[in-house]
């Protein structure tokens, strides 16, 4: 466990908290990160777990200035939970395919009373997470997307059978949320601004089966995915008026980062 302590890694090259399993020479599972308050700097992530499941991340508080990415979980993360942390972007901060909070490659993940804010790159960028919960977050001020999914996943890694439920998130890109390579995920009474392109979510073609439920948000709807592979395309499921045809204003790709031999991705 590590709690209470007053972290500085403006001036490091990897990350204020860096945990490592391999499931092989390195065995960090069930680790505690609990009421730190933490800097993060231009070539650095404030908190990097790579391989932990079921790590808990609660209440700390994260401050970045320029950092690749802030709490950033990757690469077999299973029943983590991250719970009431407040990342603060002080200066632009994040690569196209990270942001605030990057949570990829894990089955039940747990997102709840968390506020990223502040100029990120994209608030929440999550991505290969099964029968996960994104609830309550406040999620503020990215310059792409409050929620970007599955942003630079290389191979079709898809998001399934996760849910978004009473999020408040406004962006000053294109959309409040673009969904990606995603099935089976159910949207539900969001709070959705794109203050740059009016939007408040984007289903990408790579998108099939998903319920969007709600109001008062601008709605479009690109899915054509074959979810269940049967040969047919199997559409979203929409309450309210759905645009279709547009397209996102997309930003260029981040540079791959590498610590400690482990590419961020």
């Amino acid at each position: 466990m590590i709690d209470g302590l007053v972290l500085d890694a403006s001036g490091a090259f990897d990350a204020a908290i860096f945990v490592f399993n391999d499931g092989l020479t390195g065995f960090a599972e069930d680790d505690r990160f609990t009421n730190n308050t933490i800097t993060c700097g231009p070539e650095s992530l404030c908190i990097f777990v790579a391989g932990g499941p079921r790590t808990f991340i609660a209440n700390n508080q994260a401050v970045a200035f320029g950092a690749i990415s802030g709490l950033h979980l990757q690469a077999g993360v299973d029943g983590t939970r991250v719970l009431g942390n407040t990342i603060v972007a002080a200066t632009p901060s994040g690569s196209s395919a990270f942001g605030g909070l990057r949570v990829r490659d894990g089955r039940g993940v747990v997102v709840t009373g968390n506020s990223v804010l502040g100029p990120w790159t994209n608030s929440v960028a999550p991505t290969h997470l099964a029968t996960s919960r994104f609830a309550f977050n406040r999620l503020e001020g990215a310059r792409s997307f409050g929620i970007s999914m599955s942003r630079n996943a290389g191979v079709l890694q898809l998001m399934t059978d996760d849910v978004f439920q009473n999020n408040q998130v406004t962006s000053e890109g294109f959309a409040a949320v673009i969904a990606r390579q995603a099935c089976r995920n159910t949207f539900v009474w969001n709070s959705l601004e794109g203050r740059g392109g009016g939007i408040g979510i984007f289903f990408d073609a790579t998108t099939g089966a998903n319920v969007f439920v709600g109001n008062q948000t601008i709605i479009v709807d690109n899915g054509a995915f074959d979810c269940n592979g049967d040969g047919v395309n199997d559409p979203n499921i929409i309450t309210g008026t759905a645009l279709h045809g547009m397209r996102p204003d997309e930003t260029a790709s981040g540079a791959v980062k590498t610590i400690h031999g482990i590419t961020v991705q």
